[in-house]
């Protein structure tokens, strides 16, 4: 894990300080976390040493995860994360809107009826306007040659961007702020994944070729970009190292078209900048005078270079340039400080120990005093080989630390951003910083850190996370859904810190009425966790939104979780939400009891064939036999076995059999691309790429009586309503006669699509495949989804022989 401060080696400075010199700035733009080319980004960052971020319209939130089982704002999270890791491999900046992804999208006019148009043109307006690129570079068309309505409405939000970010009347509160900007090109990326064509009509393009290889770094930026491009690994997009010439096609949209060269045929330096020729020398003495072999002996041009550019007349530049030449001080001294807790999880407004450490491992004498919380704390003498280090105790912030794109519940698809000022940002500041002062003949010179935990694994090695601000006590349900069977609803109290005479409370529904039940927990320890079960009215509402509270006597209540996600790729992220849990009040019955689960990419049906009241039981695909599976009364293939597992290929023909000898197996969606084996089911049909993202599609019941509709549960109309994000995706195009489709729905102006819920009797057993989306609606708690989950796992099992 890398950790909070840059680290470089002797070549890497030489990069950074060629770095320096050079002023130009390219802004990728695009819709998800994926989108972007990370060969380009890591060709122009780390090759033509140009400042480049990516904006990303979405954070991922409405994609699949082939990790774990978080979807939504918590998926969000963690390609938020991804990106971050892919960035500092291919050395770009990152920048986001306030979007929400709420999954597939077929055309930019959808698209648009969930956006705020205007809400995302000020977005990326604002990071313009920030940013301030010489270059716009699309990853797509804005027409339907995109492929996904996000996809169109990011080019098409760009071009208009180009315009605005210019007008100081449009959007003048970031104008106000940045400053207008003028861009000067505007390129779409074209591929040859669409089109083969392209290399043979090159002249109507820019070509640039990435895949050149660096000397210096001893890589190519194909390599760079190959391990760039493996951090997003929530979606399943490790890659093999790519070597060797590659090509990119740039098709020149706005802008100057004299100048074929991407960056306007021309490398901006500081001589073109006021006041800037004092720079330029001093920059190329530095570069030339830079000795790998002693680093440190560049340090004091560094620290005069630092100054002359903070002395400049004001331009788009100087802030960044300083940092840089700030970073490489420390990096030619082996300068390393840091700023650490005990705990990764502090209480607001609560006291905690704190370290602060530095250490020189060059002979150069640093003189540092850290800065914390407005006391300033002086290490004796100049810096050596060895650390110095101060300890204290402060005070934590009084706000906790949740994302703060997630802090305000939003109505639409996009998330509300109270601070302004957070707008664009990867993710939240800080909690708290130390300034770590350094004293030169020139003046001083600030280097922050922000609070961070480490800690060592014994497989791993050392490790960083960030330090976040959690409440006093929190709340977490044991469940996202319940179907209340037993009328109980479970649930865990998490003392962050000890408390006493600690009461517990349910609330329902919108209004948050007060359950008349409380329970009551005398003392909790620091980090213990109680739990605790509330018996619950059957005459409650169907579909109720319950919450809790926890208190101390007398003290404020709190109702929030502590969700916490650690994959070894990302660092550790803290995400606060309200504690809720949806209760479904509603008699469904299930006849088959004894389930056998062979696990995909991350599902949650596990858990609601639980709720349902069935027995799981995980089967490995490795080790199973007929005789293994004839112990259940069905089995169900989770989403993307085929696509993940390689052991289903020779599952599946046993499963067959399992089922012609009398068994029951479902199979969940799998992508058509990169499947194990075809023969997914005893007769042959055919995956497609068809889905239905509009949720509130018209579901047509193809066969009105067939048993999946009719029984143990009445599906009736109502049951298609209120479901989230999609219908369903990646349905059967072709099947066998033998098999029957049981439900068609289709998007505005589409066909109607007939394989989302495939059915067939084989032998003495039953076979289902549904690319129906269950895998979102029963975690969200749709009702009428898990009615008609109960019905499919049911077919073929004898109602009153099993009340018998």
């Amino acid at each position: 894990m890398v950790s909070q401060q840059p680290s470089y080696d002797a070549a890497q400075i030489i990069k950074q300080i060629e770095k320096v010199g050079v002023l130009n700035r390219v802004l990728y733009f695009a819709a998800h976390p994926d989108d972007e080319n990370t060969r380009l980004i890591a060709y122009l960052s780390k090759g033509k040493n140009v400042e480049t971020a990516y904006f990303s319209l979405t954070r991922g939130d409405g994609g699949q995860n082939l990790i774990g089982n978080e979807k939504g704002a918590l998926l969000g999270i963690i390609r938020t994360q991804e990106l971050l890791e892919a960035r500092k491999i291919d050395g770009g900046q990152q920048f986001f809107s306030r979007a929400i992804d709420f999954g597939y999208s077929k055309n930019a006019n959808e698209t648009l009826k969930h956006w705020e148009k205007d809400s995302l043109l000020a977005d990326a307006v604002l990071v313009i306007r920030k940013f301030k690129p010489d270059v716009i570079v699309t990853r797509f068309p804005p027409d339907e040659r995109a492929g996904h309505g996000h996809h169109t409405v990011s080019a098409m939000v760009a071009e208009l961007a180009f315009e605005a970010a210019a007008d100081p009347n449009k959007f003048p509160e970031s104008a106000n702020k940045h400053g207008t900007w003028q861009v000067s090109k505007l390129y779409w990326n074209a591929s040859t994944w669409w089109d083969k064509t392209i290399p043979d009509r090159a002249g109507e393009y820019t070509v640039v070729n990435i895949g050149a290889y660096d000397p210096q770094l001893g890589v190519s930026y194909s390599e760079i970009s190959s391990h760039s491009r493996s951090q997003h690994q929530s979606q399943g997009f490790g890659m093999e190292i790519q070597r060797g010439n590659r090509f990119e096609y740039l098709k020149l949209v706005k802008g100057d078209s004299t100048q074929p060269d991407i960056l306007q045929n021309y490398v901006r330096t500081w001589k073109n900048v006021e006041g800037g020729k004092t720079i330029q020398k001093q920059w190329s003495k530095l570069l030339k005078n830079y000795d790998a072999n002693s680093p440190q002996s560049s340090i004091e041009e560094l620290v005069n270079l630092y100054f002359s550019i903070l002395e400049m007349p004001e331009n788009p530049y100087k802030t960044q340039k300083a940092e840089d030449v700030k970073n490489l001080i420390a990096a030619c001294g082996g300068l390393w400080m840091e700023f650490e807790s005990e705990e990764p999880l502090l209480v607001r407004s609560s006291r905690f120990q704190f370290t602060a450490l530095a250490i020189s491992q060059s002979n150069y004498p640093f003189i540092i005093v850290a800065q914390i919380g407005g006391a300033a704390y002086e290490f004796s003498g100049a810096l050596g080989n060895e650390y110095s280090i101060v300890k204290d105790e402060i005070k934590s912030p009084s706000k906790t630390s949740n994302p703060y794109w997630l802090e305000t519940k939003s109505s639409t698809d996009m998330f509300i951003v109270k601070d302004r000022n957070l707008i664009s940002q990867p993710e939240n500041n800080p909690v708290i910083t130390a300034k770590f002062i350094m004293s030169t003949s020139k003046g001083n010179i600030i280097y922050e850190r922000p609070l961070i935990y480490k800690w060592t694994d014994r497989v791993r090695g050392e490790l960083y996370r960030q330090v976040n601000v959690v409440d006093h006590l929190s709340i977490e349900f044991d469940k996202k859904v319940s179907l209340a069977a037993d009328n109980k609803i479970n649930l865990r109290v998490r003392a962050n810190e000890s408390a006493k005479n600690v009461n517990v409370q349910l609330q329902f529904g919108a209004g948050n009425q007060s359950h008349d039940e409380m329970y009551f927990i005398d003392s909790l320890a620091k980090g213990q966790t109680f739990p605790v079960s509330f018996s619950v009215d059957s005459s409650i509402s169907s579909s109720t939104e319950i919450t809790a509270a926890v208190w101390e006597e007398g003290s404020e209540k709190f109702t929030k979780s502590l969700i916490e996600i650690a994959y070894p790729h990302i660092q550790t992220q803290v995400i606060l939400p309200n504690a809720n849990l949806k209760l479904i009040n509603e008699n469904i019955i299930v006849t088959r009891k004894n389930i056998g689960y062979i696990v995909g990419s991350g599902d949650e049906i596990q858990v609601a064939l639980n709720e349902l009241g069935c027995k799981v039981t995980v089967i490995s695909p490795e080790t199973a036999t007929l005789e293994t599976l004839q112990k259940f009364d069905g089995v169900v293939v989770g989403i993307r076995a085929y696509n993940k597992v390689e052991a289903m290929k020779s599952l599946s023909p046993i499963l067959n059999r399992y089922v012609f000898e009398g068994g029951f197996v479902m199979v969940q969606y799998n992508t058509n691309r990169g499947m194990v084996t075809d023969n997914l089911g005893p007769y042959p049909f055919k995956l497609s790429r068809i889905r239905v993202t509009e949720e509130d599609a018209m579901a047509v019941k193809l066969q009105r009586g067939h048993p999946v509709l009719q029984a143990p549960n009445v599906i009736t109309n109502e049951d298609f309503e209120n479901w989230v994000q999609e219908r369903g995706l990646y349905f059967a195009s072709e099947w066998d006669d033998r098999y029957e489709p049981i439900i068609g729905w289709n998007d505005t102006g589409e066909e109607l699509a007939k394989g989302s819920l495939l059915v067939t009797n084989y032998g003495e057993g039953q076979y289902v495949f549904t690319g129906i989306s269950f895998f979102r609606q029963l975690p969200a708690g749709v009702v009428g989804a898990y009615k008609l989950f109960a019905n499919l796992m049911s077919y073929g099992k004898d109602l009153e022989a099993v009340n018998k």
